[in-house]
């Protein structure tokens, strides 16, 4: 049987199974924890058999593919079922974790958010769970996410039932995405990313300091609060693809012109899941829609219900029509100036989307990029449609998976120089960076003939979309296909041919990365704890703090300093402390920095 075809299992069941094992055991596990993998599964009747690479013979029997109590686990050794080979089978099965029903348009508790809690003081049993989170956090920490042992993952997951129970869905939803970035690294998944990791521990840390200093703020929500909205016509934008935290699934966006609203299906699953949804419904009140249609239709409430968040309710008060989609919707918010568009995506509100006129062409290094196109005075944009301003973006893949066609998408776009506008995610960093997500149609502002000499020669392309995209391609969804791009029947002498289209800046930004020390520094430490910052390195940090320091990042150089001195010694919890003051110190700066970057692009060119 395949892995996708597995049942779940419980995280209380694998927390209590871990912590139960004998030391000599968790020891073996810890050494090789994907041992199962290597042995034949096979379905018997409505049982599933795992014979080892012995005589021994492991059995499970699900109930509704899930796996919940330890009655369900057989092992033919002595020890059953609190035996390594139990223990094995269970640990390379896909966790269940939390998470809402799609029809709700929710985010599962893994996805849960602070801030937007309950302002009453904390009771003794929610300060001693923060304390508890900060602990294991700290453990994880100390190790790295490469050597975390099979009991601090159980103490984890111990840790984020007991918050779970006691409602703190902040706490729980990120000690599951610490456990989920344990489990990609201890298996090589490819979708463990370093970066990714580091910011959920990080974030985890921070979150229970705030719990047990007594913040109320940070026992977050783990279902919205909706408001009564009034009537709204909304115009879908585009959908996007969720795999973070265990949890799977697309999100779809939509406006009014003027605010950003959002709903989806995410829940706990894999890649395969967040492709299907694609094709799934969302519910508003009586109406139903795939996804693939919500983006490219409009709605029509007449009694919505909506987050502080944007994220739209679906309950049976909600009265809605389904109706055409209105392209002055979309309009409005491409033409809207970059500044503006800069500051509403920093918000939650604003989600991270940035709207962008532009080209997709290879940089010299034939990595894509996208030229975007501006006006320094947006008020022009009324009377032409060529722009007088250009920043060439670098982009991201989002989920580097064959199963999503982004990747081959982009290289596709970039290499036929194609000329459209852009749905993007705001990449946090210094440089100016997306994560492309949709192509849409309509009037795309031209760059100014002569105004940029160091690109590409070749003429941009307009992008051909088809009847049944209506005006949309998603870009990890949609697989544009080469034929969109036809070569010329014969060879064209070049100089014969009409003169070329403006050229284009096709060169990422280099202006350097003043924060690479402090980062990698943090991310090494995440990944193997304490042993990347041993006493031998003590000058090879000092030469990062200086070059931190002479790039007028002084504070950084000061928490990278502490966090060195503090990692040193004995006390993980205030090891963990300097981390959490660090990496602070480095995303606000990244967000500063990666602001700038685009007013700096435009300010170099112009």
């Amino acid at each position: 049987m395949t892995a996708q075809e597995r049942p779940n299992l419980t995280p209380e069941l694998l927390a209590s199974l871990l912590e139960a094992l004998p030391a000599r055991m968790k020891k073996r596990l810890d050494g090789a924890p994907t041992t199962a993998e290597g042995w034949t599964w096979s379905v018997q009747d409505a049982a599933i058999s795992v014979a080892t690479d012995g005589e021994e013979k492991v059995t499970l029997h699900p109930k509704e593919s899930l796996i919940a109590d330890l009655s369900q686990v057989q092992c033919t050794c002595l020890l059953s079922p609190k035996c390594f080979h139990a223990a094995a089978v269970l640990s390379v099965l896909p966790v269940a974790l939390p998470g809402a029903a799609g029809a709700s348009n929710e985010a599962p508790a893994a996805l849960a958010s602070a801030d937007a809690g309950a302002t009453e003081s904390l009771s003794p049993s929610e300060i001693a769970v923060g304390e508890a989170a900060f602990a294991i956090g700290a453990d994880v920490l100390a190790a790295g996410f490469a050597a975390t042992s099979a009991l601090r993952t159980a103490t984890l997951l111990r840790v984020s039932f007991e918050a779970r129970k006691l409602g703190v869905p902040a706490i729980e939803g990120a000690l599951l995405r610490v456990f989920v970035a344990l489990r990609q690294r201890a298996s090589d998944d490819p979708d463990f990313r370093l970066s990714d990791a580091t910011r959920d521990l990080a974030e985890l840390l921070t979150l229970a300091q705030r719990l047990r200093r007594g913040d109320a703020t940070a026992v977050g929500i783990a279902r919205n609060v909706y408001h009564a909205y009034g009537s709204a016509r909304l115009t879908g934008l585009c959908c996007e693809p969720i795999l973070v935290g265990g949890q799977a699934g697309v999100v779809t966006h939509f406006s009014d012109g003027k605010r950003l609203f959002s709903a989806g299906d995410v829940m706990p699953g894999s890649a395969e899941r967040a492709v299907a949804a694609y094709d799934a419904p969302l519910r508003f009140g009586e109406v139903s829609l795939p996804q693939r249609e919500a983006c490219r239709q409009g709605l029509v409430f007449a009694a919505a219900k909506v987050a502080a968040n944007g994220r739209l309710g679906a309950g049976k008060e909600v009265v809605v029509a389904s109706t055409k989609a209105d392209a002055a919707v979309r309009d409005a918010l491409f033409a809207e100036p970059l500044a503006n568009q800069l500051a509403r995506a920093a918000t939650a509100a604003g989600q991270g989307l940035v709207f962008l006129d532009g080209v997709f062409a290879e940089n010299a290094a034939g990595r894509p990029v996208f030229v975007a196109h501006f006006f320094l005075d947006p008020r022009e944009r009324a009377t032409t449609n060529v722009g007088d301003a250009t920043v060439t973006v670098g982009v991201r893949v989002a989920i580097d998976d064959p199963r999503f066609a982004f990747r081959e998408n982009l290289s596709l776009l970039a290499k036929n120089v194609v000329q459209t506008r852009l749905i993007a995610r705001l990449e946090p960093g210094t440089e100016a960076m997306v994560v492309p997500l949709a192509l849409v149609s309509g009037s795309v502002l031209r760059v100014p003939e002569g105004t940029d000499d160091d690109g590409v020669s070749q003429a941009p392309k307009l992008f051909p979309f088809d009847e049944e995209e209506k005006s949309i391609v998603n870009l990890a969804f949609d697989r544009v296909r080469h034929a969109r791009f036809p070569r010329p029947a014969v060879d064209v002498d070049p100089a014969a041919s009409a003169p070329a289209a403006p050229s284009l800046a096709a060169e990422a930004p280099t202006h350097g990365d003043p924060l690479m020390p402090l980062r990698r520094r943090l991310e090494r430490y995440a990944l193997a704890g304490r042993g990347s910052l041993p006493a031998s390195a003590h000058e090879a940090l000092r030469k990062d703090a200086a070059h931190l320091d002479g790039a007028f990042l002084r504070g950084g150089a000061a928490l990278l300093t502490a966090l060195f001195a503090a990692a040193g010694g004995h006390d993980r919890r205030a090891a963990a402390e300097r981390f959490v003051a660090a990496t602070a110190y480095l995303y606000a700066a990244e967000g500063t920095f990666a602001k700038a970057a685009w007013l700096a692009e435009l300010a170099l060119k112009n």
